[in-house]
Formats: C-alpha cells, sequence, structure tokens
C-alpha cells in the first residue's frame, strides 16, 4: 500500500495520556465527535516534533473508517456546499466523465489508506451509514472505557444525520446518490479508485462490542 509523504505533515493525530496510542483523523469519519470525546479524556495534540515519528511508528493507532464510496458521496456534497451550480455540473456527462477518473477534490474525499502511512497495531471502529448512529457511539464509548477512559456516548439518542444539516449539501447528497445509482460504470470507476481503502476495512482490526 503506498502512501504520498507529502500530506503527512498534514494529517491531524491525538495521543492518550499514556503516551501509548494515537487517533488518526480521517476527515469525514465522525471527526469532530471522535476528536471531542477523546480530549474529555485527556487526549492532546502532541509536540509537532514526534508528530511524524508517531505516525510511521509500531505505536498503537486508532481511526474511524467508513464505506468509501458512501464516503465518497458526503464528503463530495460537504466540499461543494458553498456551489450549488454543481447540481447544474452533475447533469454534464463531461464532468461525470472527469469525476470517474478523479473523484478527489479535498480531504473529505482523499483516500482513506492515505491518512495510515504505517498500518502496524492498528484498530478501526466501523461507521457504517446503514446502522444506527448510536451503534457507532457505543463502539465508540466501549472502547474509549477499556482505553481507561469515561463517556457515555453509547446511551446518546440517534442525532440528526449531518448530510441533513444544510439545504445544499442534502440537495447534493440526493442527486449524486441518485446519479451513481443508476450509473454502474460511475459507480464501478469510483469504487475502482478507492479500491484501497476497500482493502483497508479487511487489512486492519475491526473493534466491535455487543450490546
Amino acid at each position: 500500500m503506498s502512501f504520498d509523504y507529502n500530506i503527512l505533515s498534514n494529517i491531524r493525530i491525538l495521543l492518550n495520556p499514556n503516551l501509548d496510542c494515537i487517533w488518526i483523523n480521517i476527515p469525514k469519519n465522525g471527526s469532530s465527535f471522535v476528536q471531542k470525546v477523546l480530549q474529555d479524556n485527556g487526549w492532546r495534540v502532541p509536540h509537532p516534533n514526534s508528530h511524524d515519528g508517531l505516525l510511521r511508528s509500531n505505536i498503537r493507532k486508532f481511526f474511524i473508517l467508513r464505506n468509501p464510496l458512501e464516503r465518497f458521496i458526503s464528503g463530495f456534497a460537504e466540499c461543494f456546499i458553498e456551489e450549488p451550480s454543481v447540481l447544474s455540473l452533475l447533469d454534464n456527462p463531461t464532468f461525470l466523465r472527469i469525476l470517474a477518473r478523479n473523484p478527489v477534490y479535498d480531504g473529505h474525499t482523499t483516500q482513506q489508506h492515505l491518512f495510515i502511512p504505517d498500518l502496524r497495531n492498528s484498530e478501526h471502529i466501523f461507521l457504517g451509514s446503514s446502522q444506527p448512529a448510536q451503534r457507532f457511539y457505543y463502539n465508540l464509548q466501549e472502547w474509549v472505557r477499556a482505553m481507561g477512559g469515561q463517556t457515555d456516548c453509547g446511551t446518546w439518542k440517534d442525532p440528526t444525520n449531518p448530510k441533513d444539516n444544510d439545504d445544499n449539501k442534502l440537495a447534493i447528497n440526493h442527486k449524486l446518490r441518485e446519479i451513481i445509482g443508476s450509473n454502474k460504470d460511475l459507480k464501478l470507476a469510483i469504487e475502482n479508485f478507492y479500491s484501497q481503502d476497500y482493502d483497508l476495512l479487511n487489512k486492519v482490526k475491526r473493534v466491535k462490542y455487543d450490546g
């Protein structure tokens, strides 16, 4: 699995109080929520001089993963939230061909595997769009508790889906999802582009708790 070290310094991480585990932030994967829960438990940004070394080391690593296609749709809508004119672009066959060749527009659509330069000692919680958000919260709660922290986020009720909190984002999300659902070639091209992210789901240990 290749890695573009040009983005290494831009990857956000937190280090736990025991200095033996890092959380790696992958945009569009529950970032703000997970960061808040961890920081409430004493996780902090490490010293800049140790940042790159931690990412390349065999320290315990924790992160959130999503289905690559679902994350792309969500990330695309986030990227163009202030550009509602993209709705008309999605009707343009030329733009769709460009989209099929390179669906990356910013960090929200960058491949997930590029944020993980070293897979040793890694584990993830899966954030699925087809499961209740509370399932994700419960898994996160139990993981934090297993690490010696405290949180009751597993008892929280499902909040509004982030894609529903802006009309433009919702419209883009729905239209792109509809187009991909009816265009098999486009769907296959995007899935192929993110193939290493699908591999990542199988390569990295998944943390899951009963409850």
